[in-house]
């Protein structure tokens, strides 16, 4: 498995990112990377006060940049972009304060836009936590070159 250098190839700021590390395999063509919730992320103080759980659109995000990190790292450079389209989430099992997410994608397709100035990608994500699957979807990104 080839290592992924996030300060590379990922735009957000440690704040904002949601991923640990990242790694690709040409073998089976899977994006693995993980993620542990600390439990000082700003978001628990009232995602429930109490019983604290992330949120259902930070483990989309999660995905999300783990599917960035190898988008770009296959471009070669840090390049902007978005989520063009989220399908399919279910959020399946909570996630707390203290939980290692492991997350795997699949890049499905890569679509030039045919001038070479962007393109998008279509994943189908999931991740685990204590062997059990938390959450899943199938998303769309855009990346500007």
């Amino acid at each position: 498995m080839e290592r992924i250098d996030l300060d590379l190839y990922l735009k957000q700021a440690t704040t904002f990112r949601f991923v640990n590390e990242a790694g690709f395999s040409d073998e089976d063509g899977i994006i693995r990377s993980s993620y542990r919730y600390v439990g000082d992320e700003v978001f628990f103080a009232g995602h429930f006060p109490g019983e604290p759980i992330v949120p259902g659109v930070i483990l989309v995000e999660s995905m999300a940049q783990s599917c960035r990190a190898w988008f770009n790292w296959r471009l070669g450079k840090k390049a902007g972009g978005f989520i063009a389209s989220i399908e399919r989430v279910k959020l399946i099992k909570p996630v707390r304060p203290g939980d290692v997410i492991d997350m795997q994608a699949k890049p499905l397709s890569v679509l030039d836009d045919g001038a070479t100035s962007s393109r998008f990608c279509r994943f189908s994500c999931s991740s685990m936590c204590k062997d059990e699957e938390v959450a899943k979807a199938s998303m769309t990104l855009y990346q500007s070159i």
